[in-house]
C-alpha cells in the first residue's frame, strides 16, 4: 500500500524547491469523439470517452531529496475536474507493485494519482487537493535520456484507481499524448 501522507520532498517540494512555474495555456474545444491517434493530447478514458480539450497535458521535472529525480506527467480532465498524474523516478531498481509501464533504463513507475482540482493541475507542481493513489498501470512512457531533464515526454498508459471516493473514476484512465512539454528544467 502506498502512503501518500508523506509528500514532503515528493510533490510538496519541502526543500523549498517546489515548482511554481506556469505552463503555457492552450485553448481547444471538446469534440465528444474518442481520439486514438498517437499524436493526440485529448484525455481519453478506457471506455473511449474524451475528457476535454487539446492541451490538457503537462510534465514537471524535479530533483528531490536523496538525489532522486522525478518526472510527473499530468492530464487534466476539465469536464470531470480531475487531475491524473503518472510519476516516474530515477534511479530506482523497482517501482510500486501493480505497475507494468515500460520506461527508460534506470527509471521506474513510482505511482499514479488522481485529484479533484482545476486547471492548476497544469500550472503548478504542488496541488492542494487530496490525492488518491492508483492501484496499478500498464503501457509505455518514453523520453530522451541524453540530457538530465528531457524536453518532452511521450505517454501511452492506463492507470487504475480504487473507488475510495465517489469522484474517483470507476473505469481505468488512459493517458495518451506525444511531445508533452516538460517544465522545471
Amino acid at each position: 500500500m502506498l502512503v501518500l501522507a508523506g509528500f514532503c520532498g515528493v510533490l510538496a517540494g519541502c526543500d523549498g524547491e517546489g515548482s511554481d512555474e506556469t505552463a503555457a495555456e492552450t485553448a481547444g474545444e471538446t469534440t465528444g469523439e474518442a481520439t486514438t491517434a498517437p499524436t493526440s493530447s485529448t484525455p481519453t478514458t478506457a471506455d473511449g470517452t474524451t475528457g476535454g480539450a487539446d492541451g490538457n497535458y503537462t510534465a514537471f521535472h524535479q530533483i528531490g531529496t536523496g538525489q532522486y529525480t522525478r518526472l510527473y506527467v499530468r492530464m487534466w480532465d476539465p469536464e470531470a475536474g480531475l487531475c491524473t498524474t503518472a510519476t516516474f523516478t530515477y534511479p530506482l531498481d523497482e517501482g510500486e507493485d501493480g505497475y507494468t509501464i515500460s520506461v527508460p533504463a534506470m527509471w521506474v513507475t513510482e505511482y499514479g494519482l488522481v485529484q479533484q482540482t482545476g486547471a492548476e493541475c497544469l500550472t503548478t507542481l504542488q496541488i492542494e487537493a487530496e490525492p488518491v493513489a492508483g492501484t496499478g498501470g500498464t503501457g509505455t512512457a518514453t523520453w530522451s535520456t541524453e540530457d538530465a531533464c528531457p524536453p518532452t515526454v511521450d505517454i501511452d498508459v492506463v492507470l487504475t484507481f480504487p473507488p475510495d471516493y465517489p469522484w474517483v473514476p470507476s473505469e481505468p484512465v488512459a493517458m495518451k499524448a506525444d511531445g508533452v512539454a516538460v517544465q522545471g528544467c
